[in-house]
């Protein structure tokens, strides 16, 4: 998958009314998970996003590039794994500072 298409979530942007998203529901973790379509470059991303209000900071997302055959197969439950497996993917929120990064390998969920 081209990781790099020029468009604004290439960076992990995806802020704004250019984006359509689907609520997919919550896993046994209390994430969010939902599909995140660019109405730009029309790539799919998978949007998981966690916090534990117990502890100040720990809010943070997760944003991975999507083949697109794999629109059909994602779930709440298997989110996680599936992000897990990506070659990469942009995380950010308040447990990275305000910072959007590049991460791979299973999200760090634990505050």
């Amino acid at each position: 998958m081209e990781e790099d298409s020029g468009c604004s979530c290439s960076g992990g942007k995806f802020g704004g009314d250019g984006f359509e998203e689907t609520y997919l529901g919550m896993d046994n973790r209390f994430g969010e998970v939902s599909l995140i379509r660019c109405k730009r470059c029309q790539r799919l991303w998978l949007h998981y996003y966690y916090v534990n209000e117990a502890f100040t900071g720990s809010g943070r997302w997760y944003h991975g590039l999507l083949a697109p055959e794999m629109e059909n197969s994602v779930t709440a439950d298997n989110a996680l794994e599936i992000l897990s497996k990506l070659a990469w993917y942009w995380c950010g929120g308040s447990w990275y500072h305000g910072s959007v990064v590049k991460e791979k390998g299973p999200p760090n969920l634990f505050p």
